[in-house]
């Protein structure tokens, strides 16, 4: 399973009161990573923390196991780091490449492995780590990226489209599995493409396939949103910003509205 929001993800952990049977590891690992960020440093803060939420989750604490994911975590702090979630860039090139795909569904496959290799690159968990900006390698297995990007595809289906983009030198295979996505454009300009990683990350397609009735460009941040289906007239602005310009246009209201009333 993709987390791209690792601190609300943790957040969630922890407002979760129902017993489970096992905490997994790497929940235990992210929850270190989500103190830290939190201002609390140190073993001895960290430790408990982690033991209290691990008792108040399963019913019979087993001091080995967890003993050693508790250690392994702290120990993992120094290299490692709560993954952020950024916005993912697409440029305009990248998108002039991505439309001489007449197939919408190997378009989609291409779409879906270089979002997904840029949210990895661009949003790494190492602490200190140099961003290689030659190469953009898509990782994520092809079975879960016909799950996060709800493609339908069967796996003979994914390889015979992986064999065409490599074919047309969109993509590279690497190995165990791994593709390096050929057409990735590392000039991002202001006028580009801003993309939300997300599960709903599939429907940005829209923006690409000149299929624009679903999604619409925000006018105050620029990012592409999914539109519902049954919202009545133009809309303007994403649920993020909505709030924000209702707040601003409330205030302007009610200052004319007490400037009027004092005259």
């Amino acid at each position: 399973m993709i987390i791209f929001d690792e601190e609300k993800y943790c957040e969630d952990l922890l407002k979760d009161k129902s017993k489970v049977y096992i905490v997994k590891k790497g929940d235990i690992l992210k929850l270190a990573r989500y103190f830290e960020k939190q201002g609390i440093e140190g073993e001895e803060f960290i430790r408990p923390e982690l033991k209290r939420y691990i008792l108040n989750r399963v019913d019979e604490y087993n001091e080995v196991y967890y003993g050693d994911c508790i250690r392994e975590a702290i120990r993992d702090l120094k290299y490692k780091q709560l993954r952020s979630c950024n916005d993912i860039h697409m440029t305009k090139k990248e998108v002039e490449k991505l439309n001489t795909i007449e197939d919408i569904k190997i378009r989609k496959l291409l779409f879906m492995m270089m979002a997904l290799a840029k949210f990895y690159k661009y949003n790494p968990v190492e602490k200190n780590k140099i961003t290689d900006y030659d190469k953009l390698v898509c990782y994520v297995p092809l079975t879960e990226i016909n799950k996060i990007g709800r493609l339908g595809l069967s796996k003979s289906v994914m390889l015979s489209y992986c064999h065409y983009l490599k074919t047309c030198d969109f993509i590279e295979p690497k190995w165990y599995g791994a593709y390096e996505i050929k057409i990735a454009d590392r000039d991002f300009k202001d006028d580009d493409y801003l993309i939300k990683p997300d599960e709903d990350m599939i429907y940005f397609m829209n923006q690409f396939t000149k299929k624009k009735n679903d999604t619409s460009q925000c006018q105050r941040c620029h990012k592409w949103f999914r539109v519902p289906v049954r919202q009545g007239g133009k809309v303007l602005y994403c649920d993020e910003c909505r709030v924000i310009v209702n707040r601003e246009q409330s205030k302007e209201r009610m200052k004319k509205y007490r400037q009027n009333s004092s005259k």
